[in-house]
């Protein structure tokens, strides 16, 4: 899907998204995000983990994984190897 990152917002780049799952769009570019090693595999599993059974026996929200793309700005979405969504902010 050709698409000129310079003229796409946020919005925008869920669409293309759908197409191409392992990206992220910073500030109006589109970055290709390459594969993690065992290592990496292996240290976010565990954080992961462990951050998720902390907030489910606290009732705080949830704890997403690597796939998972959060908006920040209009220009920008990222995907965290984990992340947190406090229970308040939960759409």
């Amino acid at each position: 899907m050709a698409i000129d990152p310079n003229e796409i917002t946020a919005d925008e780049f869920w669409k293309y998204r759908k197409h191409n799952k392992h990206s992220e769009f910073i500030e109006g570019s589109i970055f290709q995000l390459s594969p993690n090693n065992w290592m990496h595999g292996d240290i976010t599993s565990e954080l992961n983990m462990r951050l998720r059974a902390y907030v489910k026996k606290n009732n705080l929200g949830l704890v997403t994984s690597s796939g998972t793309g959060y908006r920040l700005t209009k220009y920008t979405v990222v995907a965290p190897d984990c992340g947190f969504i406090a229970k308040e902010r939960i759409p």
